[in-house]
């Protein structure tokens, strides 16, 4: 048996319950990461490998997981209401009683998901797709936005049919996002420091450095074009 090394803990203890809201984590392999019960709210997440991460009732709200890899990962009973997960790749994944309210997920892939008891209220699904997906027992179906009719006129579409209006079932900057559901919470972040007051704000904070700078290591940050 190889030796369980402190990255190996790392991953799977370190970032349980761990405050990240507003973290930039972008473009990490984060992949098989245990996040459960962690605060990521506002969090950036995109393109990220989050392959068999776990993300157990995590708070995920305003979140960013645009074109991020999540197969295999578990995201049961998270909050990833007013989320971003445009074209993200969920195959696999388990996300039963999660929470999509007021999402934005154009062209997000659910292949073969588990998506039982998870709720759609006002999710915006413009091109995703479910094949294969378990959507028995969700909720709120009937009401997520998975088709559209725009005015050839121009003016605000319309989620019920319109004769002669332009039927769109598909994002129609394909894979290309402008970020509708900016990732903020700020005000709710700066509330609770208000509350703890500023002993309890310095300890949070230099916690989290730590956590980040642990993340940073065994999650290195992409190169990039023009990097020196």
């Amino acid at each position: 048996m190889s030796e369980f090394t402190k990255d190996d803990h790392i991953r799977d203890y370190w970032m349980v319950g761990a405050d990240l809201e507003q973290a930039n984590l972008s473009g990490r392999d984060l992949h098989g990461v245990n996040f459960s019960d962690a605060n990521l709210r506002a969090a950036d997440l995109s393109r990220c490998n989050l392959r068999g991460a776990k993300f157990l009732k995590a708070d995920l709200s305003r979140a960013s997981l645009y074109q991020a890899d999540c197969a295999g990962a578990d995201f049961s009973g998270a909050d990833m209401s007013m989320s971003y997960y445009k074209a993200a790749w969920f195959k696999d994944a388990k996300m039963c009683f999660t929470s999509f309210r007021c999402s934005m997920g154009k062209n997000a892939m659910f292949i073969n998901t588990d998506l039982t008891g998870s709720d759609f209220l006002n999710a915006f699904l413009i091109g995703a797709r479910f094949n294969g997906a378990n959507i028995l027992g969700i909720f709120n179906w009937d009401r997520a936005i998975k088709e559209l009719w725009m005015n050839p006129e121009g003016g605000k579409p319309s989620y019920d049919p319109q004769e002669g209006w332009i039927h769109i079932m598909e994002s129609l900057m394909g894979d290309f996002s402008l970020r509708e559901n900016s990732a903020r919470g700020a005000a709710r972040r700066r509330k609770h420091f208000e509350e703890v007051g500023e002993g309890g704000k310095q300890q949070m904070e230099s916690h989290r450095k730590i956590i980040i700078s642990e993340l940073s290591r065994i999650a290195p940050a992409p190169h990039r074009m023009g990097d020196t």
